[in-house]
């Protein structure tokens, strides 16, 4: 029955309905009408009207079909599959239902699937036969997309089955456990349901205590939040502080499920509170209130019993054809999936095969236009072969000219000047008290310098030109630095400079033309910029692998610029402290002759406080072997 105050608000609402069904159909918004009668349904659905809230969502069911609205005919299939079962149609909810679970199948919507095989295990909750309620619970978890939902949910079937047969169960409800239940503030509902299970399965199993530690942490959790029927919890937790011998926690909880409990769609739990109620009652010393609550719980169950037989009959002949189509279109989803298979492998294998074909053409045009390519190419480097032959021969020939003429001008070059000097040497020699003495004194001191950077610059431009192996032997430098002293004395003691000759043994793989143009123009370069009276030191340096001498004057020095690019090339010679000239490649032939002995130069040099020029070379024995080079 509808209370007045109910029946008010749902005439209105039908009234207000009612003008815009009218409305929809006038504008041809027919989808609506499936909305309005769907409303109405819950309207009397909240009123416990349930025959006339079936009729309605019916309503709407049967007008989501004529509109082939799929979304319209999902909800308010399930709607009045629930709806029947409220008013106790067993058979119509079943075989809508099984109407339902076709329609979501060949419209593949997975959450229509989901809550109709939830709705089944509800109702065959009701069967006590867990093994059923189960098997359809797990149907629906194969359609929700939360896969940890469903992982759980098979969990919780093997761990109850280990409970129920004695198992040692510990280790698969510390896997469960960890699962369910993380946020205690908003828990899932079918969370809450798993662990409600599992306590009242211990329960059953007499593990009151795991029970109760259960039910005492979801009791700390926020269950209103989840949906979950509060009087089904309290129910299992007053039994289970009943097992445990907790009386009066028991009888508190046990009176709080009683409340606004309806006895059809409630019936496990309700079963569960008067077994509770009776047992305190004889706990308490009232056999008689006790023996009138077991006959209740009798008269209850035997009530009850035609109704359980009736579920178990219509899920036997209702859902047998739901199962044969099941099963028939898993079979044709098979096949579909093998045709689909079998096409995408062909489809596949067509695809490879273009895919080869077109490798092929396109390998084939490749090679050919290389070929092409190759052929012009080998034609061009033929000829250039053939231009390159011609003009290596020119080459070969314009070096035999160039190497006559450079012997050529060194003979006719160094010659007169050479016969200059000795003449001058022995003018000197005559003419030494005469009074122009001094002045073939100078002249020939000058002569020798010309010879000196004549000879420089022809020793730089043969070692730059020709390719020979260096002719590399052991050398005492020592002596090398004395003979190249005895040329360089008589310009030291014009200028009046000191030297001090500190070099000791020390024998080294060199050549010793090389040498002595080497010290020979470190020694012209100190005494060209050291002052009159200035001192040039010579003493011999030892690094690992290396000996050396380093020469040291007191010299103008050098800015740090100039000191950069002392080898970097040719440049314009600078003047001595008296004027003299150079040719500016002295000390490039140095360094381009110590690279070919494999030796080091290091220069350090202050403005005003004198030049540093260490020379080192591979000691006897560790002389890599040079090959064909330019090292003449």
């Amino acid at each position: 029955m509808i209370s007045g105050s109910s029946e008010s608000k749902i005439d209105t609402l039908l009234y207000y309905a009612g003008k815009g069904i009218n409305l929809a159909q006038k504008n041809n918004m027919r989808e609506i009408i499936v909305d309005f009668n769907m409303n109405i349904a819950l309207a009397y659905k909240a009123g416990k009207d349930y025959k006339n809230a079936a009729r309605y969502a019916l309503e709407a069911y049967k007008e989501a079909l004529r509109l082939n609205y799929a979304e319209g005919i999902a909800r308010s299939g399930y709607t009045h599959a629930t709806l029947c079962f409220d008013a106790g149609a067993i058979k119509a909810s079943l075989q809508q239902i099984s109407e339902n679970l076709k329609f979501a199948r060949e419209n593949q919507m997975k959450k229509a699937l989901y809550v109709n095989y939830h709705l089944l295990s509800y109702i065959t909750s009701f069967t006590n036969n867990s093994l059923i309620t189960d098997y359809y619970a797990e149907k629906a978890f194969q359609y929700t997309n939360d896969t940890t939902l469903s992982h759980t949910f098979t969990l919780k079937v093997r761990l109850k089955n280990a409970i129920i047969k004695g198992h040692n169960e510990e280790k698969l409800y510390y896997e469960f456990r960890n699962r369910v239940i993380k946020n205690k503030t908003e828990p899932a509902l079918d969370e809450i349901a798993f662990l409600v299970d599992i306590a009242n399965t211990y329960r059953k199993s007499g593990q009151a205590q795991k029970a109760i530690a259960i039910f005492e942490e979801l009791a700390t959790a926020n269950i209103k939040e989840s949906l979950f029927p509060e009087n089904a919890f309290y129910a299992g937790m007053a039994a289970a502080y009943l097992k445990g011998n907790q009386l009066k926690k028991a009888e508190i909880l046990n009176q709080e499920a009683n409340k606004n409990i309806s006895l059809l769609y409630n019936y496990n739990e309700y079963i569960t509170i008067l077994e509770t109620d009776a047992i305190i009652k004889e706990k308490k010393g009232l056999p008689l209130e006790a023996i009138k609550a077991w006959k209740e719980i009798y008269r209850i169950d035997d009530s009850l019993s035609n109704k359980r037989d009736e579920i178990n009959y219509l899920l036997v002949t209702q859902l047998k054809n739901l199962e044969s189509l099941e099963n028939k279109f898993e079979s044709i989803n098979r096949e579909n999936a093998m045709q689909r298979q079998l096409l995408e492998k062909e489809k596949r294998q067509k695809i490879l095969l273009l895919s080869l074909v077109l490798i092929l053409i396109i390998f084939s045009l490749a090679v050919y236009i290389l070929f092409r390519k190759l052929k012009v190419r080998n034609r061009k480097i033929l000829k250039q072969n053939k231009a390159i032959s011609r003009q290596t021969e020119s080459l070969r020939e314009s070096n035999q000219i160039k190497d006559k003429l450079f012997s050529l001008l060194s003979h006719e070059l160094r010659s007169p000047v050479a016969e200059l000097i000795t003449i001058l040497d022995v003018n000197e020699w005559k003419n030494k008290d005469s009074a122009l003495n001094p002045y073939f004194k100078s002249v020939n001191l000058k002569a020798k310098a010309i010879y000196n950077t004549l000879d420089n610059i022809l020793t730089w431009s043969a070692s730059q030109l020709k390719f020979r192996k260096t002719d590399l032997k052991p050398m005492n430098l020592r002596e090398i630095v004395h003979k190249s002293l005895e040329i360089n004395l008589p310009y030291i003691r014009q200028k009046n400079i000191r030297i001090t000759n500190e070099v000791r043994d020390a024998v080294v793989e060199a050549n010793e033309s090389y040498l002595m143009i080497i010290f020979r123009n470190v020694l012209n370069n100190a005494t060209k910029f050291t002052l009159a009276h200035g001192e040039i030191r010579l003493y011999s340096v030892e690094e690992g692998d290396y000996s050396g001498i380093v020469v040291q004057d007191s010299g103008i020095g050098m800015d740090p610029e100039t000191l950069k690019s002392l080898f970097v090339s040719t440049q314009t010679s600078a003047e001595g402290t008296e004027g003299e000239k150079g040719s500016g490649v002295g000390l490039v032939l140095c360094k381009d002759l110590m690279d070919k002995l494999q030796g080091k130069v290091e220069v350090s040099s202050r403005i005003n406080q004198g030049t540093s020029v260490k020379l080192l070379f591979k000691k006897e024995g560790l002389h890599l072997f040079l090959g064909d080079r330019d090292v003449s």
